[in-house]
């Protein structure tokens, strides 16, 4: 017996295997290794709006904190839900389980982001300089850069302290 894609033979014995295993074990290999990669995480982000202040966007961000564990908990519950029926009852829960914890944090950082959202907030990642420039700076000029780009300023246009 011949193998269709690569035209090597191939052994009976593992031409029944495959046989037996089928479509199913294909996608259950996919979906392990794909859950066994490490997922992007994303940087650090501030709430950005035209003209908001660090204080007005640390009101918001405290109203839509209770949103978080809320999402995480409904992004998960779904990604069970999903991965038992495309892949099967101990499959689908296996994998789900090894996903968990990048679901529940992805799950309640949109459930924080929809909710700035429908405040007029919008994410803005952070620049690696970004970053710096604030972690170096004391309280005072840390909130003044802060409002800077949340209010919808750039680094380079910063003439505070």
């Amino acid at each position: 017996m011949k193998d269709a894609i690569s035209g090597r033979s191939q052994s009976p014995a593992g031409a029944r295997l495959l046989h037996r295993l089928g479509a199913k074990a294909a996608v259950i290999a996919c979906g392990l290794s794909v859950a066994g990669c490490a997922a992007v995480e994303s940087g650090p982000a501030v709430p950005a709006k035209s003209g908001s202040t660090v204080f007005e966007a640390r009101q918001s961000l405290a109203f839509c904190a209770p949103q978080g564990p809320k999402g995480a908990k409904a992004a998960v519950t779904s990604s069970y839900i999903a991965s038992m029926l495309f892949l099967g009852i101990l499959p689908g829960a296996v994998i789900a389980a090894a996903g968990e914890e990048h679901t529940r944090s992805q799950g309640a950082v949109n459930a924080v982001d929809d909710c700035l959202k429908d405040q007029g907030y919008e994410r803005r990642e952070l620049t690696a300089e970004e970053t710096t420039a604030i972690k170096q700076r004391d309280r005072y000029a840390r909130e003044q850069l802060l409002s800077h780009l949340i209010g919808g300023g750039t680094l380079a246009d910063y003439t505070g302290p």
